[in-house]
This record gives C-alpha cells, sequence and structure tokens, in this order.
C-alpha cells in the first residue's frame, strides 16, 4: 500500500513513517525533498503539476498550535492558524479528492484534534478551525457519498509530544502515547471507513 502524507516533519507523521513500515510513504514536502530522497514530493508539484506515484492512501496531518487567551490574540495569530489549520488543510484535501475522484478510488484519513469538539482553554483559534476542519470532513463525505472514496477522521487528545510545552499550564493527566497513536491510525489504514473515532480522555490541568 502507498500512503501519500502531508504533515511528514510534524510530530505525528514522523511518528507514523518511522514506525509503520509496512507501508510504502510518500512525504509531500513544504519547499525540498532533499531529506527525503525519491519518497518524496514538493507542495509546489502536489498543488500545481501532476502526481506521478499512485497512491491508495492520503493522510492530511497538518497544523499548528497556538494558545493564547482570546484577549491576548491579534490578527496575525488568526491569519496564522487560519493558514495552516483551515485553508491549507482544505486545499490538500480538495487535491485528494479530485485525485480519487479521477482514480476511481481511494482512502482519505484526517488527523484532527479533540479541541475541534471540546473547548479548552487558550484554544479559541486552535479549536474554532479544527471544528472547521471537521465539518469540512463531514461534507466531503455527503459531496462523495456515492463514489467508492472513504474519508475518515481521528480526534486526538493531546499527545506525549513537543507540542505539548506551547499549551499553557502542565498537563498532569490524560497524554495519548505515541503507542495508542498508531494503534488508532494504523486500524484506520488496514481499514477506512467513512466515520469519526474520537478518543476521549481525562485530560487533568494544573
Amino acid at each position: 500500500m502507498t500512503i501519500l502524507i502531508a504533515g511528514g516533519r510534524g510530530f505525528i507523521g514522523k511518528t507514523l513513517t518511522e514506525n509503520l513500515k509496512d507501508y510504502n510513504w510518500v512525504i509531500i514536502a513544504r519547499s525540498n525533498c532533499d531529506s527525503y530522497g525519491k519518497n518524496c514530493i514538493t507542495e509546489e508539484s502536489y498543488f500545481n503539476y501532476g502526481i506521478d506515484t499512485d497512491f491508495d492512501t492520503f493522510i492530511l496531518s497538518v497544523g499548528s498550535g497556538n494558545f493564547k487567551p482570546m484577549a491576548e490574540i491579534n490578527e496575525k495569530d488568526i491569519d496564522r492558524a487560519y493558514e495552516d489549520n483551515f485553508k491549507k488543510p482544505f486545499l490538500y484535501l480538495k487535491r485528494a479528492m479530485n485525485y480519487f475522484i479521477s482514480r476511481g478510488t481511494g482512502n482519505i484519513i484526517v488527523i484532527n484534534s479533540i479541541s475541534a469538539i471540546y473547548p479548552y482553554r487558550n484554544g479559541a483559534i486552535y479549536g474554532t478551525y479544527k471544528s472547521a476542519l471537521g465539518m469540512l470532513v463531514k461534507i466531503l463525505r455527503k459531496e462523495n457519498e456515492n463514489k467508492k472514496i472513504k474519508i475518515g477522521q481521528i480526534y486526538l487528545p493531546p499527545i506525549e509530544s513537543p507540542m505539548i510545552k506551547k499549551v499553557p499550564g502542565i498537563i498532569d493527566k490524560g497524554l495519548m502515547t505515541s503507542g495508542e497513536m498508531l494503534e488508532i491510525v494504523n486500524g484506520m489504514i488496514i481499514k477506512c471507513e467513512n466515520r469519526d473515532i474520537i478518543i476521549k480522555k481525562k485530560i487533568e490541568f494544573r
């Protein structure tokens, strides 16, 4: 199985590509493929030119965290969060959908955040755009329900990763481990379905 992944440099993307080695991973790089070799295409090629590699599954794992009280958020924060957490994911999904429609079949897996469903303090812009992404996935399913394209979505809680340092406060309990994340995503890869998987954990802050 060949999997094209957007967000291969992020923590989740790197964890997937470095551990699930039974798959042929092709990474979309933002600028150049020097560090990836032949299993890579640039973002420019993905959006503007033909995709030479035939792939069965597309995984979307892009985004950035910006956690502040709403009173401290400026317009630059809003624009960056929109670009990273909604606009770019929208364009990635549009390109993948068009590819799979012409191919006749395919699977899409969207890695989302539990912040899209449950409100957390200081998550005004992050949670808002992740919520919009979640609705976009549901709309894509409706628009393509008669096609042989499956769109799965996984809402993950905070993972033990460097991104946790960006979250105000300290999380004492409820973090997901990399191993747990790998098991869930791999299950969706093996059997992609038109459904959302919501991973609930009791998160304790201080």
